[in-house]
């Protein structure tokens, strides 16, 4: 979880999730707990993916949580 934060606070474009110019601070954390959740599906076992998407990730406010609007896992 502690390398998804790092990952999300290097992009300069998701500045805006971090309260960026007094904005609303989005849910970072679940945003972090999405993206782990994700990486996962490499390591299952007997299983192998060969596409993941989720196309949008809606971010909510501090403590709100995402939304995965759409999304797709084809396995091989």
């Amino acid at each position: 979880l502690a390398t998804a934060m790092e990952m999300i606070e290097e992009v300069p474009e998701l500045a805006i999730l971090r309260g960026f110019r007094n904005l609303p601070r989005g849910d970072c954390a679940a945003l972090a707990r999405a993206i782990r959740a994700m990486s996962l599906l490499a390591c299952l076992k007997n299983r192998v993916v060969n596409e993941a998407e989720i196309n949008p990730l809606i971010v909510k406010g501090e403590g709100s949580g995402v939304v995965a609007v759409d999304g797709l896992v084809v396995l091989a």
